[in-house]
């Protein structure tokens, strides 16, 4: 009988010893002192109570203020936003918070940049997916929570604590300052630091970037590839819709406003906002598109954007108070939001928000305006070479839309446009000819 214990507990024994050295080795690895997450799920454990709940991606950290909106609607709010959120953390949060507090209302934001395209069956390992997992306290929840974010054959990186997008890093500096600061206690202050951007308690994170007024520009996008989005995500949408009404929690869904030269440039935004609109419409909910705001309540300019989608230390406030209010009922949805992003558009002057750019072989680059309805003969461009320090004009007031670089020569290509004559557009890209 002895002998046949031996194997089974040597099995255990190595096994228990394994996890033990890779929680040891998580321990120095594991890069995460200064990530806003750990900060932000710490506080989210701390409270005395959460009324509001605000879950998504990072859309979410970067949009409500939860201190100005806690004064605004005499509420205790917090943003359980996380960078690249599926839909199934929110899930795992909105469970792991009603099993903490008292919620009065939970908001889910729905941002099309994370919705799941293919089932958890198909997926690998996922820093963002762990940026959650990790910091859920409560066990069942966490447990369920790695069973569902990837496939089968990755449960080993779930459990153990050194998988593959944990946050590791082996750089020496990195690895001695990581051990110096849990050592010291430094770790467990919950403290974060970033040049460019403030932390705020409860899950807001701010940045200092904004965008110059008309500056906007990229590559050619993509449009929102609407009819490859998993029925996965609808399943687990309506997951959060049954447990919250099993807990008779109120739940709302909505979209944080994004850019107009955001969302134009996608090309099929309002395909999006019908196919979340009629999902949410089959369990008797509506959807509320802040990017669909009337200006008389919500006027974004550029500068209140750090990117494209993500608000900034000016935008926030704004939507915070908006937000506020129409939670608290002083604004009614009904005058609040355009029907869809194209009323909202018409509603507005011809206008080039910004650019999209294609270099062609090192030769030329093409300039594609993102641009929202008006006469497209009344735009013309002009073109400029900047070349250590000195500015050179390749084409001026140009109804062309494709400049040819100067050759052999390395630089920045100075973008102007202009609609009927005024300028409405500047932008500086780099590009090389050699």
């Amino acid at each position: 009988m002895k002998k046949k214990l031996v194997l089974p507990v040597k099995i255990f024994v190595f096994l228990l010893l394994f996890y033990v050295l890779c929680v040891a080795a998580a321990f120095v690895f594991r890069d995460d002192a200064n990530a806003y997450t750990r900060v932000l799920m710490h506080e989210f454990h701390s409270q005395e109570n959460i009324d509001l709940l605000f879950c998504g991606a990072s859309h979410v950290s970067h949009g409500i203020l939860p201190e100005m909106a806690d004064e605004l609607t005499g509420k205790r709010t917090f943003c359980a936003g996380t960078p690249s959120q599926k839909i199934r953390g929110a899930y795992a949060l909105v469970q792991e918070a009603a099993s903490l507090y008292d919620l009065e209302k939970v908001f889910v934001e729905l941002d099309f940049a994370v919705v799941e395209k293919s089932s958890f069956w198909e997926n690998s390992p996922s820093k963002s997916d762990y940026l959650v997992a990790d910091y859920i306290e409560n066990i069942p929840i966490k447990i369920s929570y790695y069973l569902n974010c990837s496939s089968p054959k990755y449960y080993l990186n779930s459990f153990l604590p050194i998988g593959n997008g944990r946050l590791l890093n082996l750089n020496p500096a990195s690895v001695y300052k990581t051990f110096i600061s849990k050592i010291t206690g430094a770790y467990y202050r919950y403290e974060f630091f970033d040049p460019d951007a403030d932390y705020f308690s409860k899950g807001c994170l701010s940045s200092h970037d904004f965008i110059e007024k008309g500056s906007y520009s990229s590559e050619v996008e993509s449009p929102i590839p609407v009819q490859f989005i998993h029925p996965e995500y609808k399943e687990t949408v309506f997951k959060i819709i049954d447990f919250c009404e099993k807990k008779g929690i109120p739940l709302a869904f909505y979209i944080n406003p994004q850019s107009d030269y955001y969302l134009t440039e996608k090309g099929n935004y309002d395909e999006y906002h019908q196919f979340i609109k009629s999902m949410l419409a089959e369990r008797g909910y509506d959807f509320y598109d802040f990017s669909l705001c009337k200006p008389e309540y919500l006027s974004l300019e550029d500068s209140d954007f750090m990117d494209d989608n993500h608000l900034n230390l000016n935008g926030i406030p704004k939507f915070t108070k908006v937000i506020s209010q129409w939670i608290n009922g002083q604004i009614k949805s009904e005058d609040l939001f355009y029907s869809s992003f194209k009323e909202k558009t018409d509603a507005q002057p011809s206008k080039i928000y910004g650019v999209m750019l294609t270099d062609l072989n090192k030769k030329a680059m093409r300039v594609t305006p993102v641009f929202n309805h008006g006469d497209l003969s009344k735009i013309t461009w002009t073109f400029e070479a900047e070349i250590d320090g000195k500015v050179t004009t390749l084409a001026q007031n140009t109804s062309q839309n494709e400049i040819s670089y100067p050759e052999n020569t390395s630089g920045n290509l100075i973008i102007t446009g202009f609609y009927d004559g005024i300028q409405q557009t500047k932008t500086s890209e780099h590009y090389s000819s050699l």
